[in-house]
This record gives structure tokens, sequence and C-alpha cells, in this order.
């Protein structure tokens, strides 16, 4: 494991533990304001523990959103990020205003037995969830501020109905695996090319790999084997796909496969995107991956290590 990897687990480890602790510090200063609340003490003396107990929830709640948010910064989310945001914070704002003055400005929401005084006075989600949503509407700020302007092309991308986590991941994990063959000597070429040589990592590891070595790799080598990937050509001056062609044993079969699924996807021949057959396919060939870079230390550790 690199230094920059350990790196960013301990700084996760570390946040994780300041989110933790701030929801503890929420809690506490939570609890003071609800005592001071049932002896019917008003003013900055009860307020002030209201204030401090939204600071830590909404400190905690950004924390949490950028300890564990990945790629969910879409703007068909924005409408309701607000409206959430909007209502956390009148409901912290009618908190504070009745710790300090002891009244609240609807009829619904004096201190009777309704399930909106009690949110209002007692829950911390608000605080939290709006912590959390600030940290959204920073970092997607960030994001769009980052943004390249191809409008054109970013309708093109947004009309296309694919898995884009799943597709980002395949081909990460391929290219990762090509680098990791070639770093390990399993590669051919010459002055004019190069590139990671499959057949000979395949022809060390086949007699290793066992395709029934659980039931998740059983069912993704007969999905292959059984609906193959099929390989696009050019007949007559036509574009066609032909069936997979079986290599001279089971193992280079899959990999042929995987190899043409990624070559379809990424050089034109997968113009269509078809759930859930596309879905499987690509899945499948993760799970085939994984198991065959654990038959070689070399190749795994060179994944590993992979930035």
């Amino acid at each position: 494991m690199n230094t920059n990897r350990v790196g960013r687990i301990f700084g996760q480890v570390l946040l994780a533990l300041v989110v933790f602790a701030l929801q503890l510090l929420s809690i506490y200063y939570n609890q003071q304001f609800v005592v001071k609340l049932k002896w019917l003490e008003y003013g900055i003396q009860t307020g002030m523990p209201a204030v401090l107990s939204i600071a830590m929830g909404m400190v905690s709640g950004f924390g949490a959103a950028v300890l564990i948010l990945d790629n969910c910064y879409k703007k068909e989310l924005l409408p309701g990020v607000i409206l959430s945001l909007l209502i956390s914070c009148l409901g912290m704002g009618l908190k504070i205003y009745f710790g300090i003055s002891g009244v609240l400005p609807f009829p619904v929401l004096r201190p009777v037995f309704s399930e909106i005084f009690e949110w209002l006075m007692y829950s911390q989600i608000p605080s939290f969830w709006s912590g959390f949503v600030v940290a959204w509407l920073v970092i997607m700020i960030k994001k769009g501020g980052n943004r390249m302007n191809t409008p054109f092309l970013d309708e093109i991308y947004n009309q296309v109905d694919f898995d884009r986590d799943l597709v980002f991941k395949f081909f990460t994990i391929f290219s990762l695996f090509e680098y990791a063959l070639k770093k390990t000597n399993y590669v051919t070429g010459n002055t004019s090319y190069v590139e990671a040589n499959w057949d000979s990592f395949v022809e060390e590891i086949e007699a290793f790999f066992n395709p029934s070595g659980s039931p998740e790799l059983e069912e993704a080598v007969n999905y292959l084997i059984r609906f193959p990937t099929k390989k696009q050509v050019l007949i007559d001056g036509n574009l066609s796909f032909v069936e997979t062609e079986p290599c001279s044993n089971h193992t280079k079969t899959l990999v042929a496969i995987i190899k043409i699924t990624r070559n379809n996807l990424f050089h034109g021949g997968k113009f269509r995107y078809e759930r859930p057959r596309d879905k499987k396919l690509l899945e499948s060939s993760l799970i085939i991956l994984e198991n065959l870079a654990r038959l070689n230390p070399d190749v795994e550790r060179e994944l590993k290590d992979a930035q």
C-alpha cells in the first residue's frame, strides 16, 4: 500500500472521528437547551446552547458529506436539495427564536403535543442535514466551475441511458489491468507499438483458474460463454458483427470476450446501450478479471499500487 493511499485512509478515519465528536457535542448542547426549556427559562442563556448545538450539527453534517459523497452532484437534484435546506433552516431559526423569546409565531407550533414542535425543539436532523446539503452545494459549485464548456457533447452524453458508474469502473479496471500486465513484462510490441500480452499472462495462470471457484464466478463464466460478445467487422464495405470464435482453451476464450467487450464499448462498436444485457456483461467481465488478477502476485501488486 503506497504512502498516498495510507494518507487518504488516515484522513478519512480522522474526519470520521471528528464527525462523531461533533455529533456528541451537538447532543450535549441540545440536552442543555432541552433542560432549560423544561424549566421555562428563555433568553440568551437558553438560545446559546441551541446555537452551539446547531453549529456542531451543521459542521458534522458537512464533514459527513465530504466523507461519503462522491458523484451525486447532478443538477436535476438541485430543486429538492434547496427545498430541504430551506425547511431545515426554517426549523433551526424557529428553534433559536423560541429558545430566546419563548414564543413561536404559528399556533400549530405552540408547545403542545405537536410532532412539529417536537421535531423543531428536540431533533438534530435539521442541523445535520443542513450541513450535509451545504457541503453538497459547495462541491457541486466547485465541480461546475471546473467543467468544460461543451453543451452539445453534454446533451449527447446525458441522453444516453447507461450505467455510468459501471461503465467507468470497467474502463478504469481494464486500463489498470493492462498497465499491470505491461509493468510485469506481459508485453509485446516493437518500435512502432506496444500492448499488453494477454496470451502469455493467461498461459501462466490458466492451470490455477477455477471457473467453479465460487457461485458468483461460475455464473459470470457461464454467462460469457453462453452469450459472448460479438466482434464488429467490415464485410463488403458494410459494418457487421460476427460470433466470437473459441480460443485454444477456456480461459483464453473468456479473456477474448472481455477484450472484445472493451473494444466494442470504447472503439465505437457499441452504439446503443442495452439494459440489462450490457450491465450483466460488464459485471461478469469484472468478476472474472477480479479472479484472474489474484492468480498472479506480481500483477495483483501492481494493481494495488496503481494510482
